[in-house]
């Protein structure tokens, strides 16, 4: 890893970005992000995380992390998935569909999804939304 690199993963780590933020923004693998922080810990460089993420650190009550919002249980549970749009209300209602694409093309969604602050994901969503609805 390049000094900049080094510097530019510190900067995000501090900041809060998740393993699949940093992999983006450094367009590496989320393995090489996994063993970039193990070694950055090592050295005294970062401070670990608590297991879990994020949604640990919010509840141990860790400076930075994102607070929680309480809000009153629901009766009936949200749709998912917006008919008019297909737009994904919530992510984790959605199912893993693994699908192959040349390196260039995943570089440049990934090199978008930073740009606009998404998940590459949600770019796939969009385009496959747009093309579904389509007249064949």
């Amino acid at each position: 890893m390049t000094p900049a690199e080094e510097q530019t993963f510190i900067t995000l780590w501090q900041q809060g970005a998740s393993y699949r933020e940093l992999a983006a923004a450094l367009r590496c693998p989320l393995g090489t992000v996994a063993s970039r922080s193990a070694a950055l810990v090592a050295q005294g460089k970062i401070q670990p995380r608590s297991r879990g993420g994020r949604r640990a650190q919010a509840q141990s009550g860790a400076k930075g992390g994102p607070s929680i919002v309480h809000r009153p249980p629901s009766t009936v549970p949200p749709s998912t998935v917006d008919p008019d749009t297909w737009e994904l209300k919530q992510l984790k209602h959605s199912v893993r569909w693994t699908i192959y694409v040349p390196q260039a093309m995943k570089e440049e969604l990934q090199r978008h999804a930073v740009a606009r602050g998404q998940n590459p994901s949600m770019l796939v969503q969009e385009a496959l939304a747009r093309w579904l609805t389509e007249e064949v």
